[in-house]
């Protein structure tokens, strides 16, 4: 049977009435707490467990994570810096460095720790996901196709990876490479507009017919819903214009 939060939370309480030097209790308090949507208690429970163990690294990596979404980037980063000193190998804290390098525009630096957490976890598709964007923001175009294409190898079903590389293959000007791949991830994820946005974006009159056949195949899969509004029927009666030309 799996025991609730406040299940945890009252455990915790009793181990810490027998023994408050009890660094372990305070990460699983905070744990606890987290879950609950306590956050300040939560961060304040992690601060103890660190007091009484400054190498606890769990409590370290789960302040920063806290740290992190609370927005405080600079305080989150030096509690993943603490972990790595432990724990070289973290993949966890190299991906979660990698996200605030990259919110911070420093895109070089957060595609290098993302790749690194790929070489501890070779299996860490968002790391490969989030390398991929990081690169192809930074210009490197080829370095993030094949990212993005890590990404798929790991986890076929990943509609973010495939609309990503079809933005990236369009700024290279592949087109039909771009489109195949948004098809690819409108099939995943039928009810996205951003996805059906961006292939729509293409200039019909310079596309293939069997091209835009492949566009309205993917487009009529999408929701009976999405597919009511004026702007989907807009859309698709243009590329049924041009098909039947």
């Amino acid at each position: 049977k799996k025991i609730t939060a406040e299940e945890a939370r009252e455990s915790v309480k009793k181990t810490l009435s027998v023994n408050p030097d009890h660094s372990i209790a305070y990460c699983n308090m905070g744990n606890a707490l987290k879950e609950k949507g306590k956050i300040d208690a939560a961060l304040e429970s992690y601060k103890k467990a660190l007091k009484l163990n400054p190498e606890y690294i769990e409590a370290d990596f789960n302040m920063g994570n806290i740290l992190k979404e609370k927005g405080n980037l600079d305080s989150a980063m030096e509690s993943y810096q603490r972990v790595l000193r432990i724990k070289h190998d973290h993949a966890g804290v190299l991906f979660n460095i990698g996200t605030i390098l990259q919110e911070q525009d420093q895109l070089d630096a957060a595609a290098q720790s993302y790749l690194q957490a790929t070489k501890i976890n070779p299996n860490y598709a968002e790391a490969y996901f989030g390398a991929g964007n990081a690169l192809g923001g930074k210009g490197d175009l080829n370095a993030a196709i094949e990212s993005y294409e890590k990404v798929l190898q790991i986890k076929p079903d990943h509609a973010e990876a495939y609309s990503n590389m079809g933005n990236t293959l369009r700024e290279k000007g592949e087109t039909l490479a771009a489109i195949e791949s948004y098809c690819k991830a409108l099939l995943i994820r039928p009810n996205s507009m951003e996805i059906a946005g961006n292939l729509v974006k293409f200039p019909i009159g310079s596309l293939k017919k069997c091209v835009l056949r492949l566009i309205d195949g993917s487009l009529s899969k999408m929701p009976s819903n999405i597919k009511q509004t004026s702007e989907f029927q807009f859309v698709e009666a243009g590329y049924l214009m041009h098909i039947n030309d």
